[in-house]
């Protein structure tokens, strides 16, 4: 009986320890090639996109179109070339205008979500683009987006 016992207790050590060792060279060979390295072996880097030049269009606060709601936002925009912050500049009451006016024909149930805010960004974008003769607005950022009410 102590001998069944004996060589059973060895037995799942061996499973044990054996076990142990298939997951460590997994869990190597995972890190070393998925993780770190692309497939023809060089260093894996992300790709950053470049930030261009931006402008800060302001803080808003601007009633939504339900009117038991409002927003609180700070804009800023990345443009193409710095001649685009001279013209939001010599505009920004059309800009400031143009964005509150967006704004105040959204609900809440239209911008409260990322699909949403993103449309947001995309429509404010194509707007304030029709002010600029030369070069462009590219990005639309939210530094800062809270709904209430």
């Amino acid at each position: 009986m102590s001998e069944e016992t004996g060589n059973f207790k060895l037995m799942l050590v061996i499973m044990v320890i054996l076990s142990l060792l298939i997951a460590a060279g997994t869990s190597y060979f995972m890190l070393r090639q998925v993780g770190g390295m692309l497939s023809n072996g060089e260093p894996q880097t992300r790709s950053v996109t470049e930030l261009g030049p931006t402008y800060e269009v302001g803080d808003f606060i601007v009633n939504l179109a339900d009117n038991r709601q409002f927003v609180r936002l700070i804009l800023a925009v990345e443009v193409n070339d710095e001649a685009v912050i001279e013209e939001l500049e010599k505009r920004n009451p059309q800009v400031r205008d143009k964005v509150i006016s967006i704004l105040r024909d959204k609900s809440k149930s239209d911008i409260n979500t990322s699909a949403g805010a993103r449309d947001l960004r995309e429509e404010i974008k194509e707007e304030l683009n029709q002010y600029i003769p030369e070069g462009e607005i590219s990005r639309v950022f939210f530094t800062e987006f809270v709904i209430q009410g």
